[in-house]
């Protein structure tokens, strides 16, 4: 996480996967803290982004990649709350990055080829 806050501080883009891994389906899985821990350490705000369709681009365990669309869903930016305002944690980030992703249209929702 340090690399991570040290990207970020440098004003470099970062892609975390806050679920730990690919997911399939619309289902949100438990989200893990490095990214509202980053997000409230560098106030960088977190842009949600959903890829659907990855799993037929690369199945767990295959090492190629095939040719295919996905979809991609890309929120509007969360940011963190302001240092000093109260006492956040990571847990009340996540929170709400749950909550807008819920809020947000899955991307197995959207009609094909869109």
């Amino acid at each position: 996480l340090r690399r991570c806050q040290t990207v970020l501080e440098a004003g470099q883009p970062l892609v975390l996967y806050p679920e730990g891994t690919r997911q399939f389906g619309p289902t949100l899985h438990e989200l893990y803290d490095g990214p509202a821990f980053l997000a409230l350490r560098t106030g960088v705000p977190v842009i949600p982004v959903g890829i659907g369709g990855s799993e037929r681009a690369q199945a767990k365990g295959s090492k190629f990649i095939k040719p295919t669309k996905v979809r991609v869903v890309i929120g509007a930016p969360i940011l963190p709350p302001a240092r000093g305002l109260f006492s956040t944690t990571t847990c009340c980030l996540n929170a709400s990055l749950r909550c807008n992703a819920i809020r947000r249209p899955s991307v197995s929702a959207l009609p094909p080829g869109e």
